[in-house]
C-alpha cells in the first residue's frame, strides 16, 4: 500500500493521536493523548487544546499505529500526558506514514 493510500485510509478510521501544544515562550508545551473517530475529529481536538492556552502558537498531532499503553482516553476524550517515559512510548508508536514521509512533521 502506498504512503498516500495509508494516509487516506487512516484519515477515516478511529484511533489514537498524540497532540503537543506549542507555546510562544517555550520549545514544548503540554502533551496529550486523544482517542478520535477520524483524523478530522483529532485535528479538532488538537485545535481546541491549542486555543485553551493563551500563549499557544499552534500544535502538532500524529496518529499512532497501535493502541498505546494505559491510561487510555474514551472515544472523543483527551488525557494530558505528564510522564516523559509514557510520552516517549507514544512517540515510538507514531503511524508508519509519518516516519516514511519526513515532510509530514
Amino acid at each position: 500500500m502506498s504512503v498516500e493510500s495509508r494516509k487516506i485510509e487512516g484519515a477515516f478510521t478511529p484511533g489514537y493521536w498524540t497532540v503537543q501544544v506549542r507555546l510562544r515562550d517555550e520549545a514544548q508545551g503540554p502533551r496529550y493523548l486523544c482517542h478520535a473517530t477520524s483524523d478530522r475529529q483529532a485535528r479538532g481536538l488538537a485545535l481546541s487544546l491549542s486555543k485553551a492556552h493563551a500563549d499557544s502558537r499552534g500544535y502538532a498531532y500524529h496518529r499512532l499505529s497501535a493502541e498505546p499503553p494505559s491510561p487510555l482516553p474514551a472515544l472523543g476524550e483527551v488525557i494530558e500526558i505528564m510522564s516523559g517515559h509514557i510520552w516517549r512510548q507514544l512517540l515510538a508508536l507514531r503511524v508508519g506514514y509519518d516516519r516514511l514521509d519526513p515532510q509530514s512533521d
